[in-house]
């Protein structure tokens, strides 16, 4: 947080210490944006959330992935996500649940985002965030694309750096 000035999320009651706030971030696809703001998250929350990824289909991500967030300095892991639908058969528990999807370029926005509101509304807070993906990226060169790679990666980045400072302020925790 230091390098943000952001203040760092405690979870001390006197002598008790709360449970890491649980966070499920999901996308459509293959869920290479929700496996960035999983990182992101379990990077800047320091242990104090407890951050997993989905996507609704299975499939692996690409290398692509490891090599933007190396430019942040977060090492990401490629393994096969834990689908949604799976992640719900198995009655995970969250605290929050956020959606990172685009309207004007995913055409199963709306289905997804019911689907996930149907799925975790009753549970879990669901907070929806309007990020593109990337395979909606129209790059006519390699170097337009990693731009607007590093663009997603980089909004990411901002919309959990903010929420876990909702988070902070939300707990009213004595510093």
């Amino acid at each position: 947080y230091q390098q943000f000035n952001l203040p760092i999320v405690q979870f001390v009651f006197g002598n008790n210490v709360m449970s890491p706030i649980r966070i499920l971030f999901v996308c459509t696809y293959l869920g290479g944006r929700s496996r960035i703001a999983e990182a992101f998250a379990n990077h800047y929350g320091k242990g104090l959330i407890d951050a997993h990824c989905s996507g609704f289909e299975e499939g692996t991500l690409g290398q692509g992935l490891v090599k933007l967030m190396a430019e942040k300095q977060i090492e990401i892991h490629l393994d096969a996500l834990k689908t949604i639908f799976k992640r719900t058969r198995d009655k995970e528990k969250f605290d929050y649940v956020v959606t990172l999807c685009h309207a004007q370029t995913t055409e199963q926005c709306d289905v997804f985002l019911n689907c996930v509101a149907g799925m975790y509304s009753r549970k879990s807070k669901v907070i929806g965030w309007d990020i593109p993906a990337f395979n909606a990226i129209k790059a006519t060169n390699p170097e337009e694309r990693w731009q607007s790679m590093q663009e997603i990666r980089n909004a990411i980045e901002n919309e959990v750096l903010q929420l876990i400072e909702t988070l902070n302020t939300q707990s009213n925790l004595p510093s």
